[in-house]
């Protein structure tokens, strides 16, 4: 089953859909523009609700879920197809939504979780919702989190509760109108059960995915949280779980304020810890192969990897337990710090790792992009980028945001992207701060040589590149700067077509609007991108963008958000073979 997720936290929004009509082949210039509604901030996901490969449109707010179908002969409506509302709850109740296939009829269907109950509105054939509730369900008192996953071996997916009576499932019953009676698959309680009520405010089921396929078997997995470790429940056979692996790791906590001097962090195991807190947190779940060996392995809170084995076990990893003398450095980095990229660089099947520091959380202007090749065996996470020599290092004087990866010449190996600027340190505090300015400089590409297994020192592209912007002075003390500097360029995604990753450059922002300019891969390392735009892109302005094939003609389209004015278009590609 594809790992579902969760649609997040209801946050105030609506959507505005503007189309443009662009894409002319040659040097091109198109327009879009927004309906002049403003809408408050929330969440958009892009999935294909109903199986007809467009990608629908599913908007959160405060006031419910919005779905808006992509209709292959009308594209989407202004207004919503189905509303999903949380009115008649409490203004303080957290009502939380997932779309998942629950009843395995291959479309998607709306499974609400409020403090209360569960409920299901199950996906018609012909694009249609119920507007009630096809299944409600209580949840019981003492259970938390909630969850689906195929965990049995009956069609479509099972409701799954940790609590304080353990894991328990629940099936869907052949008429799809109600819940069996719950199934105790553990006993062992998450580490809610042992804090007092009155020190965890959170009362609601928690919106967080503890069912996921841990080892690439095809069968989810249960993850179960506690208080210095995760208790991994693996499902073999189908419908059974009779093996766990203890998965150690420090207890994760939220203080409403400073630690204070005194005993360690790990005192919290007890509900009389002389602490106050807000929220004990779960750790953050991936499952994905990390030393390249082709095996799935579980990392959690984004820094503890443990590395499946030959036999499809897993380690209890305890080397944080180790005297302090001997014990290597482990803290967790922000993501704003620390950027890790497991990929396969040279080309050889195996996962590699590429570590960097983000350049505006170090103050540095040089941006040291580290390679670390995998050997199917080597465990990556274990690597300190500060301390453990890389097998291959580059240097670049990149600009505020970081080295991109990608493959700009066709040979199957990751060549290094970045933006070198000729700006000073102090300079860069005066860019930060002042309101609008030019920033001149050149994007240069670093080719990986596979003969000798490593990249070229040299750079083996350059391109002059002049980009202007204008920020409002209240977005700067909003951060909302480095939402343009991570938007100013981009050589991750094919915009015409041809299977090559061509570069876009945000090359204007200003209150008028944006320009973009896409230039062309030619696959030629020597003139990599074409000389002059192949389109000019002229959009209202906007703050974060996604890409991805909304209208399925094979070409990349642009989903742009404006979270200033809480704005959202999409600007869709027409010819088949690209701009």
């Amino acid at each position: 089953m594809p790992h579902h997720r969760t649609a997040g936290r209801i946050a105030a929004a609506a959507l505005i859909l503007a189309f443009a009509l662009l894409f002319l082949s040659g040097r091109a210039e198109a327009g879009l523009s927004f309906q002049p509604l403003r809408i408050p901030d929330g969440d958009m996901r892009l999935m294909d609700l109903d199986g007809d490969s467009l990608s629908d449109i599913v908007l959160s707010s405060y006031t419910g879920l919005s779905v808006f179908f992509n209709h292959p002969d009308s594209g989407f409506s202004e207004e919503p197809d189905f509303t999903f509302p949380v009115s008649g709850f409490a203004s303080d109740t957290r009502v939380d939504f997932t779309l998942a296939d629950v009843d395995g009829d291959s479309l998607l269907d709306v499974f609400r979780v409020d403090e209360r109950a569960v409920s299901v509105f199950f996906q018609r054939k012909g694009r249609a919702f119920p507007r009630e509730p096809d299944l409600t369900a209580p949840i019981p008192e003492g259970e938390w989190l909630v969850d689906l996953g195929d965990v049995d071996p009956a069609p479509g997916l099972e409701v799954v509760t940790l609590g304080a009576g353990g894991v328990k499932i629940r099936t869907l019953s052949a008429d799809r109108r109600s819940l069996s009676e719950p199934a105790v698959i553990s006993k062992v309680p998450p580490f809610l059960s042992r804090i007092g009520t009155d020190m965890y405010a959170r009362r609601w089921p928690c919106p967080w995915n503890f069912c996921m396929d841990a080892d690439g078997d095809g069968l989810d997995d249960v993850f179960v949280p506690r208080l210095s470790s995760v208790l991994l429940l693996i499902q073999r056979p189908k419908g059974r779980f009779e093996t766990s692996y203890t998965l150690e790791m420090p207890v994760i906590v939220e203080l409403d304020s400073a630690v204070p001097s005194g005993p360690p962090v790990r005192s919290l195991d007890s509900s009389s810890a002389p602490y106050l807190w807000t929220n004990l947190q779960a750790p953050s779940i991936e499952c994905r192969d990390v030393n390249g060996d082709g095996r799935r392995d579980v990392v959690l809170a984004e820094v503890f990897g443990f590395l499946q084995d030959e036999h499809g076990g897993f380690p209890r990893r305890d080397d944080f337990r180790a005297p302090r003398a001997k014990r290597p450095e482990r803290k967790p980095l922000s993501v704003t710090e620390l950027v890790n990229e497991y990929a396969d660089v040279n080309g050889d099947g195996i996962l590699d790792r590429v570590s960097q520091y983000r350049p505006w959380s170090t103050g540095a202007m040089k941006s040291d992009v580290k390679i670390y090749f995998g050997d199917g065996k080597r465990d990556l996470y274990a690597i300190d980028p500060d301390k453990d020599l890389p097998d291959n290092k580059v240097v670049g004087e990149n600009f505020l945001f970081e080295a991109q990866l990608a493959d700009l010449d066709g040979d199957g190996a990751l060549d290094i992207f970045m933006f070198d600027t000729d700006y000073k340190i102090t300079e860069v505090a005066n860019w930060v701060q002042i309101n609008r300015g030019d920033i001149r400089g050149e994007v240069c590409v670093y080719f990986f040589d596979k003969k000798r297994n490593r990249y070229d020192n040299r750079k083996g592209y350059t391109k002059d590149v002049r980009v202007h912007y204008e920020i409002k002075t209240f977005e700067i003390f909003q951060d909302r700067i480095f939402d343009y500097v991570q938007t100013m360029m981009t050589v991750m995604y094919d915009f015409t077509g041809d299977g090559r990753n061509d570069l876009m450059v945000r090359g204007e922002s200003t209150e008028k609007g944006d320009v973009l300019f896409i230039y062309r891969n030619t696959g030629r390392r020597k003139d990599l991108f074409s000389m002059r735009p192949t389109a000019v892109l002229r959009t209202p302005r906007f703050h974060h963008f996604g890409i991805m094939d909304i209208n399925s003609d094979g070409v990349n389209d642009f989903v742009l958000y404006d979270s200033a004015d809480r704005r959202v278009g999409i600007l869709l590609s027409w010819m088949k073979k690209g701009l």
